[in-house]
C-alpha cells in the first residue's frame, strides 16, 4: 500500500475539511440565530442558567445551585462550560445557549470525519446535513441544557477510537480518557455510553479486525482515567456538601432513575418496551422517510463495508437496548443513536443516487412515505388548525404558513420518492427544515412569547420604584423567575406565607388570582397587600390559561 499522499491528494483532503468546516460554521450560526428566538423555556432551561449564575456570582465553582440550595441533578461541566460565554456575553439567551450550540455544530463535524472513515466524504456531508436538520437535534442544540454538550464528547470518544482504529498510543489513550471524563462530568454515567459501544462493535467485528490484548487494554486503561478524571472533581464536591452530591446525584438521579421510573416518566417495563421506537421516528423527522431503506441497505450489505456496517447495528443497538432497560424514560435519551441513524441514512441515500442499491431496498426506501404520512400530515394540520382554537390570536398567520410549508414539502418529498429520485428528496427535506425552521424562529416562537407569564412578572418588577426589592412566590414555581430577576426567591408555605406578608420591608409576592381567593377564605387573617400587577396569560409548563397577582409589600416611603 502507498503510504505517501501526492499534492493533489493532499489539496483535495485540506478541501475537504474546508468544506466540513464551512457546513459546520453555517450549522453553528443558524442554530444560534435560532437561540436568540425567544426567552429561556420552563423548566429545565432556566434552572442550568441560574446555577451557572449563581456559580459566577458566589466564585463557588466545585459544585452547583440553585436559588443557594444544591442542584444535584447534573455533574458541574455543563456549568464549567455555560459559565465563559456567560462572562463574555452577560446573561442573556445567546450566552445560555452558546455552548449547545457550538456542540451541535462540533457533532456535526464529527460525523463528517466517520462519514469519511465508514464510508466516503460525500457521505459525511450528508450526515452532517442530516444530523443538523431531523428534529431532536435542532431542539437539543438550541436548548441550554447537557445534551448537546454529552453528545459532543461522546462523539468525539468515537472520533479518536475510531479515525484510527487498531493503531494504540499513548497520546489516543489519554485523549479519550479525557474525552470519557468530560462526558462523565457532563451528564455521569451515560456519558460511557462510548465503552459500551466500542466494546459491542470490537465483539461483533472481531472476525474483520484482528484483536489483539492492546485493544481491550488501551480502552480500559481509558476508562480508568476518564473515571479518574470525575472522582478528581467528585470527592471535594462530594465533601464539601457533606455527602449530598453523591448521595442525590448518584443515588437518586442514576440508580434510582434506572430502577424506577422518575416524575412519571416511565412505567412497566414490557409496557413501556416500544417507547423508544416512536421517539426515533418523531425525533429523526423528515429523514424518517429513509429510514426503512437504510436498515434494509445495512441489513442486506448493500453499503460500505462489513466493520463499518455492524459498528453502526452495534452502536445504534447498544444504546436503544440500554435506553429501553432504564426504566426512567425520556426522548432525549436516545439522542446518542442519531448519529448512528444519520450515517446509516447518508450513506444509503448515496447508494441509490448512484443506483448501487437492490430492487428490495428500492421498495423500502419506497414504502418510507408511509413512515412520513402520519407525522407530516397530522402535525401540519395541527400547525394550521390548531392555533384558532387558542388564546393566542398573533399564533394564526405563523401557524398556518408554518403548517402549509411542512405540507407542501412532504407532499413533494412523497412525490420524488415515488420516483425514485432520492437526491432530490433529500434536497427536498434539507430545504423544507430551513424553511420550517426560519418560520419557527421569526413568527411562530414571537408570537408565543406574548403569552408568556414570567417575562412579564420581571418586567413589571424590574420597573418598579423597588426593583432589588425580596420576591416571593406561592404556588408558581417557574425557575425563568429566578434566572431574569437574578436573585433569590423565597417559597414560603402557607403557614409560613403570613408571616412573610407582615415583614416590614418593601417586597413582592407572585401569586395565582384564585389561589390568593382560596387563601383568603381559609385564612383567619386574610393577606391583604397592595395589588400592583395583574398580569394573564398561559402558563405553557402546565398547559393553562393564568391570572397572577404581583402583590406589593410595604411600599418604601419617599
Amino acid at each position: 500500500m502507498n503510504n505517501f499522499m501526492t499534492e493533489s491528494d493532499k489539496y483535495k483532503h485540506i478541501a475537504s475539511w474546508s468544506h466540513a468546516g464551512i457546513i459546520a460554521f453555517i450549522i453553528a450560526g443558524s442554530y444560534l440565530v435560532i437561540s436568540c428566538s425567544s426567552t429561556l423555556w420552563d423548566r429545565d432551561e432556566p434552572r442550568f442558567c441560574r446555577a451557572t449564575a449563581e456559580m459566577i456570582q458566589t466564585g463557588n465553582f466545585l459544585y452547583p445551585t440553585f436559588n443557594g440550595q444544591l442542584r444535584p441533578d447534573k455533574p458541574i461541566m455543563i456549568y464549567w462550560a455555560m459559565s465563559i460565554p456567560m462572562r463574555l456575553l452577560g446573561q442573556t439567551e445567546l450566552a445560555c445557549r452558546f455552548c449547545s450550540c457550538l456542540a451541535m455544530a462540533l457533532s456535526c463535524l464529527v460525523i463528517w470525519r466517520l462519514g469519511c472513515r465508514f464510508f466516503n466524504p460525500d457521505t459525511g456531508v450528508w450526515a452532517m446535513i442530516i444530523l443538523s436538520t431531523s428534529a431532536m437535534p435542532l431542539f437539543m442544540g438550541t436548548f441550554a441544557t447537557a445534551d448537546a454538550l454529552l453528545l459532543a464528547f461522546m462523539m468525539l470518544a468515537m472520533l479518536v477510537w475510531y479515525d484510527r482504529e487498531g493503531q494504540i498510543s499513548m497520546i489516543r489513550i489519554l485523549l479519550l480518557g479525557l474525552l470519557l471524563g468530560g462526558a462523565l462530568l457532563t451528564k455521569g454515567p451515560v456519558g460511557l455510553l462510548p465503552v459500551l459501544v466500542i466494546a459491542v462493535t470490537g465483539f461483533i467485528n472481531r472476525r474483520e479486525v484482528a484483536v489483539t490484548r492492546a485493544g481491550p487494554l488501551s480502552v480500559l486503561f481509558a476508562l480508568l482515567i476518564g473515571i479518574g478524571f470525575f472522582v478528581a472533581w467528585g470527592i471535594p464536591a462530594n465533601n464539601a456538601t457533606n455527602g449530598e452530591f453523591f448521595q442525590l446525584g448518584i443515588g437518586h438521579h442514576v440508580i434510582k432513575r434506572s430502577v424506577n421510573p422518575l416524575e412519571n416518566h416511565g412505567g412497566d417495563l414490557l409496557l413501556y418496551l416500544p417507547y423508544y421506537l416512536p421517539v426515533i421516528l418523531i425525533g429523526f423527522f423528515p429523514w424518517t422517510v429513509f429510514l426503512p431503506g437504510a436498515i434494509c441497505a445495512v441489513l442486506r450489505k448493500e453499503i460500505g463495508v462489513a466493520t463499518g456496517r455492524r459498528t453502526l447495528i452495534g452502536w445504534a443497538l447498544s444504546v436503544l437496548v440500554l435506553m429501553t432497560l432504564v426504566m426512567t424514560k425520556l426522548p432525549h435519551y436516545v439522542i446518542f443513536m442519531w448519529p448512528a441513524l444519520s450515517l446509516a441514512t447518508a450513506a444509503t441515500l448515496n447508494a441509490a443516487n448512484m443506483k448501487k442499491v437492490e430492487e428490495k431496498t428500492r421498495k423500502w426506501l419506497r414504502g418510507g412515505i408511509w413512515f412520513l404520512v402520519p407525522l407530516i400530515f397530522p402535525a401540519g394540520l395541527v400547525l394550521m388548525i390548531g392555533p384558532w382554537f387558542t388564546p393566542i390570536p398573533a399564533l394564526k398567520f405563523p401557524g398556518l404558513l408554518a403548517g402549509l410549508i411542512m405540507m407542501s414539502f412532504g407532499i413533494l418529498v412523497i412525490r420524488n420518492h415515488l420516483k425514485e429520485r432520492y437526491l432530490l428528496s433529500a434536497q427536498i427535506c434539507t430545504a423544507g427544515m430551513i424553511l420550517f425552521m426560519t418560520v419557527v424562529a421569526t413568527l411562530l416562537i414571537p408570537a408565543i412569547e406574548t403569552v408568556k407569564i414570567s417575562p412579564k412578572i420581571v418586567d413589571a418588577i424590574l420597573d418598579s420604584s423597588s426593583p432589588d426589592a425580596p420576591v416571593a412566590c406561592y404556588s408558581y414555581k417557574e425557575p425563568t423567575l429566578n434566572f431574569y430577576l437574578n436573585r433569590h426567591i423565597d417559597y414560603p408555605d402557607r403557614d409560613e406565607l403570613q408571616d412573610w406578608c407582615s415583614q416590614p420591608e418593601p417586597g413582592y409576592l407572585i401569586i395565582p388570582a384564585d389561589i390568593l381567593q382560596k387563601l383568603n377564605d381559609k385564612l383567619p387573617n386574610p393577606i391583604h397587600l397592595k395589588e400592583f400587577r395583574h398580569i394573564a396569560g398561559i402558563n405553557y409548563s402546565n398547559g393553562k390559561e393564568q391570572e397572577i397577582l404581583i402583590l406589593q409589600r410595604h411600599q418604601s416611603e419617599g
